[in-house]
């Protein structure tokens, strides 16, 4: 409870609107990043999930080849 004074108290509202200037800039900055992010997150994993579908279509390939082989050898 210590009084201030108007130039106090002015000295303080202007420390709390850069503060406040400077959370928003921060917030901006960041939900564009997560934004970015996402979007690039998500082309990795659409990538990804193509790779492994190539691959587990291979294998699927590969195991018939081996079936009629050991068919073959009985």
């Amino acid at each position: 409870g210590k009084d201030m004074t108007l130039k106090e108290q002015n000295a303080v509202i202007d420390k709390l609107h850069k503060q406040v200037f400077d959370l928003k800039l921060r917030c901006f900055f960041l939900d564009q990043k997560l934004q970015s992010t996402s979007e690039e997150g998500m082309d990795s994993l659409r990538q990804e999930n193509v790779d492994l579908k190539v691959q587990l279509a291979g294998a699927k390939k590969e195991i018939k080849i081996l079936k009629r082989q050991i068919k073959e050898l009985k």
